[in-house]
């Protein structure tokens, strides 16, 4: 008897151990491991996509997880968990590259924030990114993004949201010539500009290298009589800059008038005219793009090469941003009784989308649903069936709208086009293509009708004999 109450104590003592040795600062295995943090990602109120307007590909990010409220340093990491390299296959969803980088929320419930950057550098050792976009010819691998929004979140939050921003500024130029000899082998080169700087991920500060001012080459693309130019540059005040079209036998030269505030997080768009007479016009259009702060930057006419822009109008919002991810999982039991791997459309009711928005379905109910490879929730259609999800109560007076949406089938290489969509009660055009493995989410856009206020997706009993997943529902549009 003696030598069980022995061992009775001996077990007693040691999860009191365990337990006590969770409020430790330090780094504790019994303290981490049982809650793994899941992220999707969200940028600039646009989500799943990033430089110059593409979409995410197969990307990688850095985290890093420390104390709650704390600065971010040596001392304030959890869990050792930082530069942990986090990746995507294109739907904004991000997973661990490796076992070594999976973060883990504390098990004793204590807060944590997060704080996130992309690109990621392998080679980053301190809390300082450093910057350098003299190199424009991957745009993507220098467009900086900054997530610092997830913060006080434990191990019943589940799912940790990445709010991204661009933290650089986005040049861009529409040139059109009206020589008619056409922009074939076209240079742009925009002078004095900064190119280097230190990136504070604890606060999100730049501190630019005022030495490091260089003539920096823009990423040209040439239709013809019509180009797109575009530039990822440092947050700077203009001072003595210009920007140098070169074509063969031809120079343009615009010179940008000094004090212009080009800020981080920005799109700033001008229409350029080339003019047979060697004069420029800059005209400044309504923005279209939306995963930047768009901005107008005037009008200017110039002659001999100088001119004065004159100023544009503030930048407003006049962009439709519709997101739905269908909440958080579920499969940890943080939401109610839903501890099952589905449920049906009446008890699943955590949508991110809210009033006037409003989900229907029909008397086939579709199920939510999560799988062991996919742990975010999803719709399923079954296979064999005639099913709706419909959306109505999408604000109206939007133009230029776009649909996007992850997709998977039960089986592998299936049809987009199983996959029906109707707005406003019409049926529209779903691109042609396939999909990948079974169950593999790919993404579909394309654009949908002007003043789209209802969205429905459904799949009948002979264009679905297979089942499909669908999830990230994204609507996008401007006035």
């Amino acid at each position: 008897m003696m030598r069980t109450w022995n061992k009775l104590f001996y077990l007693a003592a040691l999860a009191t151990g365990l337990l006590m040795s969770c409020n430790d600062d330090d780094k504790n295995e019994d303290c981490f491991g049982n809650n793994p943090v899941h992220f999707t990602s969200n940028i600039s109120s646009n989500a799943v996509s990033r430089a110059s307007g593409t979409q995410w590909g197969v990307d990688a990010i850095g985290i890093y997880m420390k104390k709650a409220g704390e600065t971010l340093d040596a001392t304030s990491i959890l869990d050792d968990a930082k530069n942990k390299k986090y990746t995507t296959t294109g739907n904004g969803n991000f997973v661990y590259a490796t076992p070594e980088d999976r973060i883990y929320f504390p098990e004793n419930g204590d807060k944590v924030d997060f704080i996130a950057y992309y690109p990621y550098q392998e080679e980053l050792t301190t809390f300082t990114y450093p910057v350098n976009v003299s190199d424009q010819s991957k745009p993507e691998e220098i467009d900086l993004l900054y997530s610092s929004n997830a913060v006080e979140l434990s191990k019943t939050s589940t799912v940790a949201e990445l709010k991204f921003d661009h933290m650089l500024t986005n040049l861009v130029l529409n040139v059109k010539d009206e020589t008619g000899q056409g922009l074939s082998g076209m240079a742009v080169t925009i002078s004095g500009m900064p190119a280097k700087a230190d990136f504070s991920l604890a606060d999100g500060t730049l501190t630019t290298d005022a030495t490091s001012a260089q003539n920096i080459g823009a990423v040209v693309a040439v239709n013809g009589n019509n180009a797109s130019v575009s530039a990822i540059l440092l947050p700077v005040t203009t001072s003595n800059n210009t920007v140098t079209f070169q074509l063969s036998g031809r120079t343009y030269i615009w010179e940008m008038e000094d004090g212009v505030q080009l800020n981080g997080k920005n799109r700033y768009t001008f229409d350029i005219n080339l003019k047979s007479n060697g004069t420029v016009d800059v005209v400044n259009p309504e923005g279209t793009i939306n995963d930047w702060i768009d901005n107008n930057g005037g009008t200017v006419d110039l002659g001999d090469g100088g001119g004065d822009p004159a100023p544009g109008p503030e930048p407003g919002d006049n962009t439709l941003e519709f997101l739905e991810t269908f909440g958080p999982s579920w499969r940890e039991g943080t939401s109610g009784t839903l501890t099952d791997t589905w449920a049906t459309f009446v008890a699943r009711d955590q949508f991110d989308m809210k009033a006037p928005i409003v989900y229907s379905t029909g008397s086939d109910e579709v199920d939510f649903r999560c799988t062991n490879s996919y742990d975010n929730p999803h719709i399923w259609f079954a296979a064999n069936r005639d099913k709706f999800f419909k959306i109505e109560g999408i604000e109206t007076g939007y133009s230029n709208m776009t649909l996007s949406f992850d997709l998977a089938a039960n089986a592998a290489n299936a049809a987009y086009t199983g996959m029906m969509v109707k707005c406003n009660d019409s049926d529209v055009t779903v691109p042609t293509g396939t999909l990948g493995a079974s169950n593999e989410f790919s993404q579909v856009t394309f654009s949908i009708p002007d003043g789209t206020t209802t969205v429905e997706f459904y799949t009948t009993s002979t264009s679905n004999t297979i089942g499909y997943r669908l999830d990230n529902i994204k609507i996008t549009g401007s006035k």
